[in-house]
């Protein structure tokens, strides 16, 4: 997730973590984690032209909506609102009776944290195609009997149910990127703006049942 996020702090973190691991021993020179961190993005952008391309969209997309005072918005697969507003916060000073104090945040004020909400826009939207999945596949295994439980990313049903629960996953997110989201996130906020990427794949070439071992 670092990489929609974009957050170079947060990649910078994941590779000292990762090399501490591999190499606890070793000291490395001043900058050496940003470098490393600017060729992962590199590759990332050569070798998923489509992610990327579609993640800078985002961030350009949301932009323009926040210099006509609006948040990125739309409607999910499922009829749930997603805004993606990012408002600062006030911070309240609290006195505990021993003389202790912290820090809380209480309402909204009309300051817009415009990096915020331009680094989040593509995971919220991800997030928002993935949470109506989960909706899809809870409502399906529903309709079939099946008792389902999730965890996050991950889902779990009896053992005896595991292949159809498998279908349905498969078959349910085959069913919602049918639809091209994100050309209907474009209509929705910028319509006269730059149209956003388009690959040359087609769902509907694809077999809803096959690729078996994609939910494992």
């Amino acid at each position: 997730m670092t990489f929609p996020y974009g957050v170079e702090q947060g990649m910078n973190l994941q590779v000292w973590e990762e090399y501490r691991d591999l190499f606890p021993d070793e000291e490395v020179a001043d900058g050496f984690f940003g470098f490393i961190s600017v060729k992962i993005e590199d590759a990332i952008k050569k070798e998923l032209p489509g992610a990327h391309g579609c993640r800078e969209y985002l961030r350009n997309l949301t932009a323009r909506v926040l210099d006509r005072g609006r948040f990125l918005q739309t409607v999910g697969p499922t009829g749930f609102p997603l805004i993606n507003s990012y408002l600062k916060r006030e911070v309240i000073d609290v006195y505990a009776l021993d003389g202790g104090r912290m820090r809380i945040k209480g309402r909204e004020t009309a300051e817009v944290l415009w990096d915020k909400a331009i680094r989040s826009a593509t995971p919220n939207f991800t997030h928002s195609l993935d949470a109506s999945h989960l909706i899809s596949i809870a409502l399906a295994a529903s309709g079939a009997g099946i008792d389902l439980t999730t965890n996050h990313d991950c889902f779990g049903c009896l053992a005896a149910d595991a292949a159809d629960m498998n279908r349905i996953i498969r078959r349910e997110f085959f069913l919602l990127h049918r639809f091209k989201w994100l050309a209907r996130l474009h209509e929705q906020n910028d319509p006269d703006g730059p149209a956003p990427p388009q690959g040359d794949w087609q769902i509907e070439d694809e077999d809803p049942n096959a690729s078996e071992y994609s939910w494992s």
